[in-house]
């Protein structure tokens, strides 16, 4: 499929290409009450690591992934939308090295924010040295990081907010972190969820979490978009 999108003319190009058309006017509708276009936080071709993608490291080679995500974020640009924010972000399930994480790396002027999934259970060490890897990688190249998948699903645990959660994001200088959905049970199998909800038994532990004081939600924000004194 990516070397089709990549063929200039070809059908799956064409059909592509439309769809970029869409994503662009989509993106420069979203502004705020005073008219200012949001800012996007856009993760394309993610946990391009695995095979189960059709732009995943069985479907395509390393320079088609590689042209795959400029042609993405050129045509942005060619369209005229500044508001995406690109973010890249590996799976990483199992214990990583600093390389991993730039698997396929599109060039710095491609990539705005690094981040990673990880479904790991409650395996902090593993976590803590993604972690660490994570840190270390987004520093020397100058880039905000965050987390941007986690979760277990239908956890019980009444700690796991403090303990797989804060306790290992603690100092790890994470912009993000970001659990996956809580909604989605075809099945109504009534456990399809991977953060809390009222009533859940780790609630207090997401409250304990939540008043932290190195931990930011929606209304510990400072303005976002006026620069900071000094």
């Amino acid at each position: 499929v990516a070397a089709e999108i990549l063929k200039e003319g070809s059908p799956t190009n064409v059909k592509f290409n439309g769809w970029l058309d869409n994503l662009a006017s989509l993106a420069k509708s979203l502004k705020g009450s005073d008219g200012v276009q949001i800012p996007i936080i856009l993760r394309p071709f993610h946990e391009h690591g695995h095979p189960w993608s059709w732009w995943g490291s069985s479907c395509t080679t390393a320079p088609e992934y590689i042209a795959l995500w400029k042609f993405l974020v050129d045509g942005m640009k060619a369209r005229g939308v500044h508001n995406f924010i690109y973010a890249i972000s590996p799976a990483m399930n199992a214990k990583q090295t600093e390389s991993d994480f730039l698997f396929r790396w599109p060039g710095d002027e491609y990539v705005d924010f690094m981040g990673m999934d990880c479904y790991l259970g409650i395996n902090n060490t593993v976590f803590l040295n993604n972690l660490k890897c994570l840190r270390a990688v987004s520093e020397r190249k100058m880039k905000p990081a965050g987390v941007t998948e986690i979760g277990v699903e239908g956890f019980k645990n009444p700690d796991y907010w403090i303990e797989n959660i804060a306790a290992p994001m603690a100092g790890r200088k994470m912009s993000m972190l970001v659990t996956w959905s809580n909604k989605y049970d075809p099945m109504e199998q009534g456990s399809v969820y991977f953060s809390v909800y009222p009533g859940h038994p780790s609630a207090d532990s997401f409250r304990q979490m939540y008043a932290r004081p190195d931990t930011y939600f929606c209304g510990d924000l400072p303005p976002m978009y006026k620069k900071a004194e000094n």
